[in-house]
């Protein structure tokens, strides 16, 4: 048998947070082999991703505190891992509530784990030799024990059973010590029989057999251990820890004190459903919602119609039955012919319609009357055109550079005319070219001219520095000398020069001494 389970291994802290409650297997005791628990694997809403190399176990804890640990068996090849495992002996021997985690693993590391009860429903027949090392087997040797006066009808065997001869269980033999002293005597009871199952009852092989007194105290000890183990078993119902044994819930314990207990077909309409209710409309056979709206102006028309009135009655002119809806009241005498007609001036015969009409063109699908008016001119123009002749129509167009004519929806761009190697640049904005560089490279820079000509300089001098020069040179003339000294210094020395490129040049160092 399969039984499948859902298992969330969302951590600890937020299974709580969102009220999570562990799934509860249930299982007879001793079902070893017979059951496989199947459990999906979840994070949340999404399925469980596994780790690399990843392994699973299943931990334990049965009703005894002795624990078990088994491998399990990964599926990951459905949409949602699973883990699976079948139920082993250790499992369900025991009857009671079993504390189970899932542990998945990544290598040696924990990487998720998720919690699950094992319900074990307690057989009805008994299988010892399946018990666990734990105290239930000891437990269960001393109640066998019983206390003095308990009569066993389940056979036993061994030294602490003794035959009472008339009653039809056997009995402690204890029954045989009736003094108390710790010694079971032959002399105690010397109409028994001298074996009892095999044994013989004598000094030498009852000396450890248990007397009145050992049994108090081993029944005693049983009582506090049980009385211990129901303190350690009863836990508080909230919500989410399990519990063992019988607990009584109410619907409040599990926080649905306002929940009535009706099943869905038997709920009554709710306070909230009803009061949505009373604002709808009342279903009708035939009738549903218009999807036109009833306006004010519609309701005032309406109102402004006589009852019983008819719209778009089919008026008969022949009928003569005044009651009928079809009979029309006041009609008026109608000519039977022509010539009775008042206004006999405006009567067209045949003859004057069909001459009117032949002055009329046919009305053609898709024609009519043209705004433009089409003269003569245009016509005689039109009609020395050639047929099929058409006006500025380009056949082709191609490059200055290029020898195929391009047609249809043509690109031209400056290669196609032999200008590929032009930049798209307005005049002040085009940059010195490399040959003009290159000229510009050769070429003297600017000449900086002074306007005041400087001691021992060789600078070029403006016309106003010249002008400063001799002005102050005929200042000086008319302070040294006179003309004839003047003469005879210039015709001795050289106020005047050309230097090397050219340009007229003055020797102020000379008019200094001068």
């Amino acid at each position: 048998m399969i039984q499948k389970y859902k298992l969330n291994m969302l951590p600890h802290a937020e299974r709580t947070y969102r009220g999570y409650i562990p799934p509860k297997v249930n299982v007879s005791q001793y079902d070893k082999g017979l059951r496989t628990l199947v459990f999906d694997l979840y994070d949340g809403d999404q399925a469980y991703t596994l780790p690399e190399n990843a392994t699973a176990k299943i931990y334990g804890k049965k009703p005894d505190q002795n624990v078990f640990e088994y491998d399990m068996t990964i599926d990951a090849s459905g949409e949602v891992p699973a883990v699976s495992i079948d139920l082993q002996e250790q499992m369900a021997v025991i009857a009671g509530m079993v504390e189970c985690e899932v542990r998945i693993f990544s290598g040696s590391q924990t990487a998720g784990t998720a919690n699950f009860l094992i319900c074990v429903e307690p057989a009805p027949v008994g299988a010892e030799e399946a018990y666990s090392e734990s105290d239930i087997p000891e437990i269960d040797n001393l109640l066998y024990g019983g206390k003095e006066g308990d009569v066993f009808t389940k056979t036993k065997t061994g030294a602490r059973w003794a035959e009472p001869g008339t009653d039809s269980g056997l009995m402690m033999k204890s029954e045989y010590d009736p003094d108390d002293d710790g010694s079971v005597l032959k002399a105690d009871h010397a109409d028994d029989a001298d074996t009892v199952n095999g044994h013989t009852v004598a000094r030498d092989v009852l000396a450890d057999e248990y007397t009145n007194s050992q049994i108090d105290t081993a029944v005693q000890a049983v009582s506090d251990a049980v009385s211990q183990l129901d303190g350690e078993v009863v836990k508080k119902v909230n919500n989410v820890a399990p519990v063992t044994g019988n607990v009584a819930l109410t619907k409040a314990d599990i926080d649905l004190g306002n929940v009535d207990n009706t099943s869905d077909a038997n709920k009554p309409i709710s306070t909230a459903t009803q009061s949505a209710l009373d604002l709808k409309v009342d279903k009708e056979a035939g009738k549903g919602l218009s999807t036109n709206d009833f306006t004010t102006v519609e309701k005032e028309k309406l109102a402004g119609i006589a009852a019983g009135a008819e719209v778009n009655v089919q008026a008969n002119w022949n009928e003569s039955d005044q009651a009928s809806d079809a009979f029309i009241q006041n009609k008026p005498s109608i000519p039977s012919k022509t010539s009775d007609l008042t206004n006999d001036s405006g009567f067209v015969t045949d003859a004057a319609m069909q001459s009117a009409l032949d002055q009329k063109v046919d009305k053609a699908a898709g024609k009519g009357l043209s705004t433009e008016d089409f003269t003569s001119a245009e016509k005689a123009k039109l009609a020395g055109i050639e047929a099929g002749a058409q006006v500025n129509t380009v056949l082709g167009v191609k490059g200055g550079d290029e020898s195929v004519y391009r047609t249809g929806n043509v690109n031209i761009t400056k290669t196609n005319i032999g200008l590929g190697n032009v930049d798209n640049t307005s005049d002040l904005d085009k940059p010195i070219s490399t040959a003009t560089q290159a000229e510009l490279d050769q070429k003297q820079d600017a000449l900086t001219f002074d306007n005041t000509p400087t001691a021992g300089s060789n600078n070029p001098v403006t016309s106003d520095g010249i002008a400063s020069v001799v002005s102050t040179l005929n200042s000086n003339l008319s302070q040294k000398a006179n003309a004839s000294d003047v003469a005879t210094a210039l015709a001795n020395q050289k106020y005047f020069y050309i230097d090397s490129e050219g340009y007229g040049c003055i020797n102020y160092d000379l008019f200094q001494t001068a």
